[in-house]
């Protein structure tokens, strides 16, 4: 699981590279991942402080920093 959520991670980080900021519904669309582990994902870039999470209306939009 370990293993699984780092690779998600860096998935992640590599597409907001490439794309910019995204939605969490765009980026799930982009990292085709089930729920879990996108989001132990986000939460590992959150922990090593790589990305910030905007609350905007009913959505959340991702971006580096």
């Amino acid at each position: 699981m370990h293993m699984r959520t780092g690779e998600t991670a860096g998935e992640i980080w590599r597409i907001l590279e490439a794309k910019g900021p995204l939605t969490l519904g765009k980026l799930t669309q982009a990292v085709r991942k089930d729920t879990k582990t996108m989001l132990m994902g986000l939460g590992w870039l959150l922990r090593e402080d790589k990305i910030s999470i905007e609350e905007k209306g009913n959505a959340w939009r991702i971006s580096l920093k």
